[in-house]
């Protein structure tokens, strides 16, 4: 991943790390094995997309919803994945393909979450219908807008030194796409604020819905209406009852 070789990285995948492994009596182990897990299968899936897109450049979208397959498999609910296989399939099979797929997603949604699709899938449908999917690659820039600007987290005045390692695991634990919820806890004044304002500078466009910060300064406990962490990672400003509330 590191040299952008995705077939490589995509290749070499072959599940989770010690798949089936258990050390009840070595709880620290089973806490960095987890995170390891989840780092290998976080990086397998960027790099399926990646290289989905790449195949979708190349003209060749029946690729990319192949290679899509798997990560889809692996969780069927990750709706990154759900809309880079729609945009494959209309461009390699027409509206018909890709409008049955999704039928079939919402249908499992509804019936195992009580869900609804994100917004930004539902566009996607509606571009399907129109015929309006394009095998460019989706950028950052061609996004649709998600109303008002978030407000963004403050620029820290110093550099941020160390915790290099605990910074990757938390990075990658957040891309995974069974991550719906991440809090850090510790005693106060322990340190947890400004690592996790470094973690959001350096994620600022790794979520569709951006990042938004909200302060806590003033709010007193009776009142507290927000999220234990100071930051929310994609998620909009109303909240909505989905499979991520649940």
């Amino acid at each position: 991943m590191s040299r952008g070789d995705h077939a490589a990285a995509v290749a070499r995948y072959v599940g989770p790390l010690l798949s089936g492994f258990r050390a009840p009596e070595a709880p620290e182990f089973e806490s960095w094995l987890e995170l390891e897990r989840e780092s290998l299968h976080g990086r397998w899936r960027r790099a399926a997309l990646e290289l989905a897109e790449e195949r979708l450049g190349e003209g060749r979208p029946a690729k990319a919803a192949d290679l899509l397959g798997p990560v889809l498999r692996a969780d069927q609910f990750d709706e990154e994945v759900v809309r880079s296989r729609l945009r494959a399939l209309a461009a390699a099979h027409g509206p018909g393909e890709a409008l049955a797929s999704f039928e079939r997603f919402r249908a499992r949604l509804a019936e195992e979450m009580d869900g609804e699709p994100e917004e930004r899938t539902l566009e996607l449908l509606e571009a399907v219908r129109n015929g309006e999917v394009s095998m460019a690659p989706a950028t950052a820039a061609a996004r649709p807008s998600r109303g008002r600007q978030q407000p963004r987290p403050p620029a820290h005045p110093t550099p941020f030194v160390g915790r290099a390692t605990e910074l990757e695991l938390l990075a990658a634990r957040l891309r995974t796409a069974t991550c719906r919820v991440f809090t850090l806890l510790g005693p106060g004044g322990m340190g947890k604020t400004r690592p996790a304002l470094e973690l959001v500078s350096r994620l600022q466009d790794a979520f569709p819905g951006g990042v938004a910060y909200a302060p806590r300064a003033g709010v007193g406990r009776s009142t507290m209406s927000l999220p234990p962490s100071p930051v929310r990672w994609g998620c909009s400003s109303v909240p909505r009852a989905t499979r991520s509330d649940r």
